[in-house]
């Protein structure tokens, strides 16, 4: 489950249309130690917040990896620091998975898929007809939906 909160691509194969469930087991096609570096930068307990000489892994395969995944969180992590502004910014745009969401006037941009996972009524306002809706609106005030968005991903985006 908190694999599939930091990326869509899991968040398909646990909980999308097509998925089996959490009982089957799923081999993926990568590097497992590059897999296993880019888990330290996702989980609470990671090893180092951007490039450490602890990882067996190069940056450039984390981050060919984490956009692969779909793991935005990681990538954030990896870009900063080590990458200009202007190719974190080229890199972050790739992101399908991303929705902006008008709360009483300001624009705010969450990830849906994570979302979609607390709430039923969020999963059915994101996605419509299995696809993804970009521009959400909801009549509320912004600070319980922020307070929403900090309990669900422990940071406002």
């Amino acid at each position: 489950q908190y694999l599939a909160l930091h990326s869509s691509y899991f968040f398909n194969i646990f909980y999308g249309p097509n998925a089996t469930g959490l009982a089957e087991r799923i081999e993926l096609d990568c590097d497992p130690h590059t897999f296993g570096d880019l888990l330290d930068i996702v989980y609470p307990s990671y090893k180092k917040i951007y490039c450490c000489g602890e990882c067996s892994s190069s940056t450039e395969n984390r981050l060919n990896l984490g956009i692969d995944l779909k793991m935005k969180f990681a990538i954030k992590r990896l870009l900063k620091g080590n990458f200009a502004s202007e190719e974190a910014v080229a890199i972050t745009e790739k992101f399908p998975d991303e929705a902006t969401v008008t709360v009483q006037g300001p624009a705010v941009t969450v990830s849906p898929s994570a979302l979609s996972l607390h709430s039923p009524l969020l999963h059915d306002m994101f996605y419509k007809d299995g696809q993804l809706v970009k521009n959400v609106q909801l009549d509320m005030d912004r600070e319980p939906f922020q307070a929403f968005i900090r309990a669900v991903t422990g940071n406002f985006p």
